[in-house]
């Protein structure tokens, strides 16, 4: 079975490897059902289209661009 990159990382970190532990202790099901609930919440989340001038979408996520827009 492979990991993800991310997981690793979660499981590495003394401030989320709890949170790690206690999901992998629980039955799949359990985790299906809160990563439903995270994901219904992710969903009300505003997006940014560049159009509403809120925030400025990156063409490189590791630069800035040289104009917003």
């Amino acid at each position: 079975m492979r990991v993800l990159t991310t997981d690793q990382e979660l499981v590495k970190d003394p401030r989320t490897a709890p949170l790690v532990k206690a999901f992998a202790e629980q039955p799949p099901h359990m985790f299906r059902q809160q990563f439903a609930v995270s994901m219904a919440k992710l969903a009300n989340v505003g997006v940014i289209t560049g159009e509403d001038r809120i925030g400025v979408i990156r063409k490189v996520c590791s630069k800035s661009n040289s104009r917003p827009y």
